[in-house]
């Protein structure tokens, strides 16, 4: 017989995926996940125009042969329904010196509320560790801090932007 508390809690129904490190042959999969996180992050700054999707291919291609760099994705049968992608950073001076930086999180609409986001933190979670990173530090969007913060996480620094705006002449 269940407790009161225990009928309460409504788990989220678990996407059994197999994550793994991407390689080339998940290319042009990885490259729409990824478009569509940049575009759900903030459309105005990816204008995926034909020359910018070969420089950001291009971009993703030197990731995945970098050995201090992992695109994780996050596999349900044959079709990739999420990933992120991490890099090894350092400093000679100051703490940490080696951490692990954890961006582009995003997991397809059809697949969101499985777990399959938790999946693929936990696997970047042991591969931080394995490269000997004393942190593993997340770049995400404020409406998802208290996510990251029921993980254990707390905030480090607020990043903010502006726009900086094109050259004027003196004259106007």
């Amino acid at each position: 017989m269940k407790t009161l508390a225990e009928e309460k809690v409504k788990e989220s129904p678990t996407t059994e995926v197999r994550v793994r490190r991407a390689t080339i042959l998940d290319l042009k999969e990885l490259l729409e996940l990824l478009e569509a996180h940049c575009l759900e992050w903030d459309a105005e700054g990816f204008p995926f125009d034909e020359a910018e999707r070969i420089r950001f291919a291009a971009y993703v291609v030197s990731l995945l042969a970098s050995p201090t760099a992992w695109i994780l994705v996050a596999m349900d049968g044959e079709q990739m329904v999420g990933c992120g992608v991490m890099e090894l950073q350092s400093r000679p001076v100051g703490l940490p010196r080696l951490w692990m930086l954890g961006e582009a999180w995003y997991v397809r609409p059809s697949s969101r509320g499985q777990q399959v986001g938790r999946q693929l933190y936990d696997a970047g979670y042991q591969v931080a560790h394995a490269a000997g990173a004393e942190q593993f530090v997340v770049r995400v969007k404020p409406e998802r801090q208290a996510v990251w913060e029921r993980q254990g996480y707390q905030v480090a620094t607020v990043e903010l932007r502006k726009a900086i705006a094109p050259e004027r002449t003196p004259d106007g």
